[in-house]
C-alpha cells in the first residue's frame, strides 16, 4: 500500500487500484482514513447477555415525519370526472362528456363550470329543457 499526493494506492493480484480519499490540508492520508465512518453489525440478543429479547407483536412505531395530507376520495373523484368531461367534449364526444360532467355535478353541484359545459353540451346535442336549467345553475352559482 502506497500513498502519493491524496490517492491511496492498493496493491491487487488484479493490479493497483485507485481511491480517492480527500484530506484537509495538514492531515496525512493515513488519519483521513481511520476517521472514516465504517458500517457495523449490532449484536442480536443472543450474541448480548445485556439486550433483551422481544417476543409477541411489538408496538407500531410512531412515524418520525407526519403524514401528507391525502386528498379526499371525493375530491378526487370529481377532478377526475370533471377532466375526463373536458377531454371528451374536446374530442367531440358530446354523450361521454355529458355523463362525465353529470357525474362531475352529482358529486359536487355547485361545480359552476361543470354545468356551464352541460348547458352547451345539451343545447348542441338538442336538449333545450335541460340547457336551460344547466345555464340558470351556472348563471346562479357564478353570481354567488
Amino acid at each position: 500500500m502506497k500513498f502519493a499526493h491524496g490517492l491511496l494506492l492498493i496493491s491487487t493480484a488484479a493490479g493497483v487500484t485507485f481511491g480517492c480519499a480527500h484530506t484537509p490540508p495538514g492531515t496525512s492520508v493515513e488519519v483521513a482514513l481511520a476517521k472514516k465512518a465504517e458500517l457495523i453489525r449490532l449484536p442480536t440478543a443472543a450474541e448480548d447477555p445485556h439486550l433483551v429479547a422481544v417476543k409477541g407483536p411489538s408496538k407500531p412505531v410512531p412515524a418520525v415525519e407526519p403524514e401528507l395530507p391525502v386528498m379526499e376520495d371525493r375530491i378526487e373523484a370529481e377532478a377526475e370526472a370533471f377532466t375526463r368531461g373536458k377531454f371528451a367534449m374536446a374530442d367531440g364526444k358530446d354523450g361521454e362528456a355529458i355523463g362525465a360532467f353529470e357525474e362531475t355535478v352529482k358529486i359536487d353541484p355547485t361545480h359552476q363550470e361543470a354545468w356551464q359545459n352541460l348547458a352547451v353540451l345539451y343545447e348542441k346535442t338538442g336538449s333545450g329543457s335541460k340547457a336551460a336549467a344547466a345555464f340558470r345553475k351556472s348563471k346562479n352559482l357564478a353570481r354567488q
